[in-house]
């Protein structure tokens, strides 16, 4: 086994783990490909790095959208889903 071969998809799923399939919003979305674009331009990524960044990409806007509107509720319950979506 070499090096690269660890980054490659496994076909055998680990028993009690589930794919799940999450569907973004148009302005997540957005917020995702501009995120990537920061690091895509340089740099190839492999599919595991992509969901890192996405990851880190809505955690970064919620923290924006926090940020923008302090004592609106509605931004923060959708901020906790935007972090929830992120794990």
């Amino acid at each position: 086994m070499g090096i690269l071969n660890r980054f490659k998809k496994k076909d055998n799923i680990p028993q009690g783990y589930v794919e799940i399939s999450l569907e973004y919003t148009q302005e997540e979305t957005h917020a995702i490909k501009e995120f990537l674009a920061l690091y895509t331009d340089q740099y190839e990524l492999a599919p595991r790095a992509v969901s890192s960044f996405s990851a880190q990409a809505l955690i970064a806007y919620a923290d924006y959208l926090k940020n923008e509107t302090q004592a609106n509720k509605y931004v923060e319950r959708v901020c906790y889903e935007l972090i929830d979506k992120a794990r």
